[in-house]
């Protein structure tokens, strides 16, 4: 008991003196500081005030945390952005803004945290701020001018130097006019009187005389200087240049102008066309302008462009400044006269054999049109293309022809006749003496290499007669026969003549003619060009060569411009794929590689399929040729005598070898060697014996129910067990039960088999959640009571042996868990258990960290530290801050000991005072609380001291009589 009180005495007295650590800093010892500026804002004409929080120099190493914030009840505006939830330290600050106030008192109030107190302990601090009733804000705008005014916003009250400069053009002349902010004077200025402000407005008009007007207060506070200039001009003008006061803007700097009123529309511009002759296109000129000037013209083949610029303080009378003249240019004229043509015809007396009352004319027309002859008293005549006759009256006069009238499409011409000697009046001698002639087209040939018909055209020519004759085409029926006068001759297109030719028969005055037409050349068509084209294919991974073999086709084309044949494009056929075994040189020109797995031989280790003994075995690769000391092997398996033998390997087929398994080999090459022992396996080998060494099985009890658990670990290297089959077997000499444990498993790292787990005794049951329900030599009635029994495997508490069997067996031992009474049999529901937390801390100093410890004097304890649960155990506190511990029993049927109060441990670590700055470490009596005295810190820090250390003797000392 007396234990008891002393623990919760000295805990008691423990929290005490920590809770006063907690509060040994109150804010009142730190304070930030709050200043605020203010300016003006063009944008909106009100001030912005900035307010400036900034930490405690006197603590540089206190953080503070804004809280809230709120500014006067005369102006409830809060900052932009808010400071709530920032933080500041030393000499760092931070900044929000109050925009849009006007003239008064302003006050900016915030409430801080510091880190070393407690939550609720704030600390308020307020700053001032005054801003002068005098104190002017201006909205800054853009300067303007228009037809009217001109205006310039100084953002300051007006004064004696402002300004505002003109220059107007009228009639393009430029003359300067001014608005100058000048002091009033008593006398001169006009007489004008003062209007309050002390200042003047004088006015300098184009023609240089000057007026002032007054300038009241409102005027000069307002910081906005207007010059109402249009008032002083008459008619149409243009400002093409302003300075205003301060600002120095000259309008126009970028050739700009402000035109007002109505400019005189009397500009003009026009260019002059010359219109197109046969011989050249159309022209171009500048022609009249008044008020402007022509710009730059542009000419191209078939148009022209120009631009025209009215003069200073003109117009055209669409009322632009400029205009552009433009169109097309025609090209020189065709057709009409300038395609007449020129045609020289002839015109020949054709003498008769007997005498008529008229005279024949021949009239030859060397063109293919019509063309009108006028002769004789303005008559006229068609002459017709080739040869037409023309008859006038008997007369010896020549006999004048003309042609070519306006819009004919002829130039003018003229041709003379004269008669003949038949117009003697005696009759002449009658004769004929016709021909003919042929004219056979060239032969055309087809891309075939076949000519088509030809053309024929056949003269009938009676020039040399002196009276008509009839030519007969023989065979065609009279189609092609003409009638011939004297002195012409006439051409026939007579049937087209086959490519092969022919001959054509004319008959005319009882004389036959002969045509001959002589064959076209024939050509022969050539075969079509084939040929077969393969193309073989392989690579590494392939085990043929492929061969896709295509027919290509090349068609006979006949060139018709040289008569000759030639051949057209390859197009490709169809393909045929066939494939072979490749060659060497194929194989090694790829660089093909066959990897070689490791022969490997006959050991004591290592056993194969095959009933060798003593043996060499090789992977079979056709690539590959294998030699076991030089002599060729072909089996996979090749049966040695035991001992030392060569293995080589070489490879075929333009192959080389890479080294595959049982690791990947880095070597390469055309051949490799490996040597071997070989092992007989009947006569050297002894197998190793099976073991069960490591495995194991105990008794447990979990949840009141007695368990075993177990572990086999069974090394079989030579593979000696054929069946992995655990049991276990319990026994008391009497007694036996076999417990299947089930089939091992084999672990490739341990290279054993191995199997583990946790059975019930036999007798012993639990329900769904693993409560006992049930304990070997127990039997539940029928009321629900218990009682022993010799029966329900009672025998296993007192077993004599259990067995572990696999093949090999193992006897381990293994005993019924009575270490734990509850898992001896049915029993009573257990009490509540009685858990004491128990802490201890060492203070954080200058030159050492400080710690707490957590545990508990008995029971199980869960502790959280700031909300967040740890392990029992020693933690380190480098730096100030607070602590907060809570203990709870880990059962949630246990209680806490009375001597435990259920409530949280505050711990506070804190560094002294403004003595860390010193290079020796401070006792422990320098240490003092803020805001308290300094003897009274140290009896409360010994007080403490002792107190805490008492009472962790008390906690820590285990009650033996508990």
């Amino acid at each position: 008991m007396l234990k008891k009180f002393l623990a919760i005495t000295s805990t008691v007295l423990l929290a005490l003196g920590l809770s006063f650590v907690a509060v040994a800093a109150p804010a009142s010892a730190t304070h930030p500081s709050v200043s605020g500026t203010y300016a003006c804002n063009p944008t909106t004409g009100k001030f912005d005030i900035t307010w400036k929080v900034t930490g405690d120099t006197s603590y540089p190493n206190e953080t503070a945390t804004i809280k809230s914030q709120s500014t006067g009840s005369g102006d409830p505006v809060t900052t932009t952005p808010t400071l709530v939830g920032l933080t500041v330290k030393n000499t760092s600050y931070v900044t929000g803004v109050q925009a849009g106030v006007t003239p008064g008192n302003y006050s900016f109030k915030v409430n801080v945290q510091w880190t070393n107190h407690s939550q609720g302990d704030l600390v308020s601090q307020t700053g001032t701020l005054n801003i002068p009733s005098n104190a002017t804000c201006y909205t800054q705008h853009d300067d303007t001018v228009d037809c009217t005014n001109a205006t310039v916003y100084l953002n300051a009250a007006l004064t004696n130097g402002n300004y505002i400069n003109m220059t107007i053009r009228q009639n393009g002349v430029e003359k300067q006019t001014s608005a100058y902010v000048d002091q009033w004077q008593s006398a001169g200025q006009g007489g004008v009187a003062n209007a309050g402000s002390g200042l003047v407005l004088r006015v300098t008009k184009l023609d240089g005389s000057q007026i002032w007007l007054p300038i009241t207060v409102e005027q000069k506070n307002s910081g906005i200087l207007t010059y109402n200039y249009s008032a002083y001009i008459t008619g149409p003008f243009t400002v093409t240049w302003i300075q205003f006061d301060g600002h120095n803007w000259h309008f126009g700097a970028d050739g700009a102008s402000l035109t007002c009123g109505d400019l005189p529309k009397d500009a003009s511009a026009a260019v002059v066309i010359t219109p197109p002759t046969c011989e050249q296109s159309a022209t171009f000129a500048l022609g009249a302008i008044s008020n402007a000037t022509f710009g730059t013209p542009v000419i191209t083949e078939n148009s022209y462009s120009v631009v025209a610029t009215a003069n200073t303080d003109h117009l055209f009378p669409n009322g632009e400044k400029t205009i552009t003249l433009s169109g097309p240019l025609a090209p020189k004229n065709t057709g009409g006269v300038c395609d007449d043509v020129t045609v020289a015809l002839t015109i020949t007396y054709v003498p008769e054999c007997a005498v008529d009352a008229d005279n024949t004319w021949k009239i030859f027309n060397p063109s293919e049109e019509t063309v009108t002859v006028t002769y004789g008293a303005g008559q006229t005549f068609q002459a017709t293309p080739g040869y037409s006759t023309l008859t006038t009256p008997r007369s010896n006069d020549p006999l004048v022809i003309t042609w070519g009238a306006d819009g004919s499409g002829v130039k003018t011409g003229t041709a003379t006749g004269t008669p003949g000697a038949d117009l003697t009046g005696e009759d002449e001698e009658c004769y004929t003496s016709p021909d003919v002639t042929k004219v056979v087209g060239d032969c055309v040939y087809y891309t075939d290499g076949t000519a088509g018909n030809r053309t024929v055209k056949i003269t009938y020519d009676n020039t040399d007669s002196n009276v008509p004759v009839t030519f007969s085409l023989q065979g065609f029926q009279g189609v092609y026969d003409r009638t011939v006068d004297a002195g012409e001759s006439v051409v026939v297109d007579a049937p087209n003549v086959l490519p092969a030719g022919g001959t054509y028969t004319v008959i005319a005055a009882g004389k036959t003619f002969s045509l001959e037409i002589s064959p076209c050349p024939t050509y022969e068509k050539p075969e079509p060009k084939v040929e077969q084209r393969p193309v073989a294919s392989f690579d590494c991974d392939d085990t043929v060569v492929t061969i896709v073999t295509t027919t290509y086709t090349a068609e006979p084309v006949f060139d018709t411009e040289t008569l000759t044949w030639g051949y057209g494009e390859w197009v490709e056929g169809e393909s045929v794929t066939t494939t072979r075994a490749p060659l060497p040189s194929e194989v090694s020109e790829e660089g093909c590689v066959v990897t070689v797995t490791d022969p490997t031989a006959s050991t004591c280790e290592v056993t194969d399929a095959t009933e060798l003994t003593s043996w060499i075995r090789i992977q079979l690769n056709a690539n590959v040729e294998y030699r076991i000391d030089d002599v060729v092997v072909t089996d996979e398996f090749t049966s040695v005598t035991p001992g030392t033998h060569t293995v080589t390997a070489t490879a075929l087929n333009g192959y080389s070898l890479a080294g595959a398994n049982p690791a990947p080999d880095d070597w390469t090459g055309d051949t490799h060697t490996w040597t071997f022992t070989a092992v007989d396996s009947a006569v050297d080998c002894t197998p190793e014996q099976p073991s069960l060494e490591g495995s194991f099985a105990a008794g447990e009890c979990k949840l009141d129910a007695p368990w075993i658990s177990w572990s086999v670990s069974m090394s079989d290297p030579d593979n000696q067990v054929p069946t992995k089959h655990a049991t276990l077997v319990l026994s008391d000499g009497t007694n036996e039960q076999t417990i299947d444990l089930g089939d091992l498993v084999y672990n490739e790292t341990s290279g054993k088999w191995e199997l583990s787990g946790a059975n019930l005794w036999p007798g012993a049951s639990v329900d769904s959640e693993g409560n006992a329900t049930g304990w070997p030599g127990w039997e539940q009635l029928s009321d629900g009571t218990w009682q022993e029994t010799t029966g329900n495997f009672a025998w296993v508490r007192g077993i004599t042996s259990a067995t572990v069997h696999v093949n090999p067996s193992l006897v381990i031992d293994l005993a019924y868990p009575d270490a734990t009474p509850l898992c001896d049999g049915p029993h009573e529901p257990p009490t509540l258990a009685d858990v004491l937390p128990a802490y201890d801390s060492t203070p954080l100093t200058c030159t050492t960290d400080g710690s707490y410890t957590i545990g508990a004097e008995f029971g199980d304890v869960t502790w959280t530290v700031n909300g967040t649960v740890v392990e029992a155990g020693t933690y380190k506190v480098t730096e100030p801050t607070t602590i907060t511990l809570v203990a709870s029993p880990t059962n949630e049927d246990d209680t806490l000991n009375e001597a435990w109060k259920d409530e949280p441990v505050v711990l506070s670590f804190a560094l002294p005072a403004g003595e860390c700055a010193s290079a020796v470490p401070p006792t422990p009596a320098q240490l003092a609380f803020t805001g308290a005295a300094a003897s009274a810190g140290v009896v409360w820090a010994g007080l403490l001291v002792i107190l805490t250390g008492l009472g962790l003797y008390f906690l820590r000392r285990k009650p033996t009589a508990d």
